[in-house]
């Protein structure tokens, strides 16, 4: 394991706020935007379903505001998004290379297992393609 600092819930949340402020400030148009965003989508409900579906160490009002802030980025998003196969595929991968180089259960102070981590990423995976009505 290579990374046992880095949480990807952090990751994606800078990734995304540094994309809508240099959008805001008009150096991307909207059509960037959306291809920078976009893979991110599956990483966001994915980090979201983790936050409730495994035991982890954090206090119920660290939960409340991870949940708002997640919610309010994903909200923007989706607004922004283009949800497809392709960038669910871009989201899955992403997500593989970054459990693979990285230990979860010290990063997050959590007790996670391999079917824990297979149950949210099959509930993220139904909750992106039912909203993007890929089915």
């Amino acid at each position: 394991m290579l990374n046992s600092q880095y949480s990807i819930s952090g990751l994606v949340i800078s990734y995304e706020f540094i994309v809508f402020i240099i959008f805001y400030i008009g150096y991307i148009d909207l059509y960037m935007t959306q291809k920078l965003i976009s893979p991110f989508i599956f990483i966001n409900i994915f980090i979201l379903c983790v936050m409730y579906f495994t035991s982890c160490q954090i206090s119920k009002t660290d939960l409340i505001k991870l949940s708002f802030i997640k919610t309010l980025l994903l909200y923007f998003a989706l607004n922004f998004s283009n949800m497809n196969a392709y960038n669910l595929i871009i989201g899955w991968l992403m997500l593989i290379i970054y459990s693979y180089f990285s230990d979860e259960n010290s990063i997050y102070k959590c007790n996670i297992n391999d079917s824990n981590m297979k149950y949210t990423f099959l509930i993220s995976t139904i909750i992106y393609i039912q909203y993007a009505k890929l089915i």
